[in-house]
């Protein structure tokens, strides 16, 4: 990376990083932040380094990382600025699942989905959410059992979501959690 290239990135972080303490002060954002401020080389210098493969992980502070890593500014704030749904109506979501799988279920004698067997899972589960699951563990980023696994935790995602059965983006979606990888 030239110098040029560099510094625009740390300018970017720069410039990030004083509008959300600007945004903070106004009361526009809630929480607490620690900014990125005054270490925006170390993130320019580090992501020019990663190569493709490479995981980067942060505990806090981690603006910086990201923006010099794709400089989606408007991703990165939108994290933040998001309203997140409230916990009631979480409760009302996972209750109305359960009670989907339970009915689902009831001629089986089961009443989760983590009871489900795999041959059910393959034989109710879509062609295209069963693709996800086969690249994976073509692979070899599933064993059969995490293939089963994934499923379950699949078909839960779509309950939550309302939605029949899983489509194949939660199919990735429980790939993802149960391996903090995608296929």
């Amino acid at each position: 990376m030239n110098l040029e290239t560099a510094y625009e990135k740390m300018a970017r972080i720069r410039a990030f990083e004083e509008t959300l303490l600007s945004l903070f002060s106004e009361n526009k954002l809630f929480g607490t932040t620690h900014t990125y401020l005054g270490q925006e080389a170390v993130a320019v210098a580090a992501m020019d380094q990663a190569r493709e493969g490479d995981r980067v992980f942060s505990n806090h502070r981690c603006h910086g990382h990201f923006l010099a890593y794709s400089g989606a500014v408007t991703t990165l704030l939108a994290a933040d600025t998001v309203p997140a749904e409230p916990s009631a109506r979480i409760r009302e979501r996972v209750i109305q699942a359960r009670h989907t799988a339970q009915e689902r279920f009831a001629r089986h004698g089961w009443s989760c989905n983590a009871q489900a067997s795999g041959s059910w899972l393959r034989d109710h589960t879509s062609r295209a959410a069963l693709q996800v699951i086969d690249r994976a563990l073509n692979r070899e980023r599933l064993s059969l059992r995490g293939a089963d696994r994934s499923m379950r935790l699949a078909w839960t995602l779509a309950d939550l979501a309302g939605a029949d059965s899983p489509t194949p983006e939660h199919v990735l979606t429980a790939i993802g959690l149960r391996t903090e990888d995608r296929p």
